[in-house]
């Protein structure tokens, strides 16, 4: 994913309704010009990467069937 695709997701779940629970950010793959969208929880350490707005949304509901 390129840097603005990565910042576009990251805008994206920033302006979500769930966004105000969540750090996004772009960061580097470390394999070229690769970019990743990594979100934690505010109060938490752990961090998931996500591709989309869509998965990002699956996240929050996968996270909240299982109580986290």
């Amino acid at each position: 994913m390129t840097w603005d695709e990565a910042a576009r997701i990251a805008e994206q779940i920033a302006a979500s309704p769930d966004g105000g629970n969540w750090h996004a950010q772009v960061a580097a793959t470390g394999q070229g010009q690769d970019y990743i969208v990594a979100v934690r929880q505010h109060n938490t350490h752990t961090y998931y990467h996500v591709s989309s707005l869509r998965e990002f949304i699956t996240l929050c509901d996968q996270l909240i069937m299982s109580g986290r």
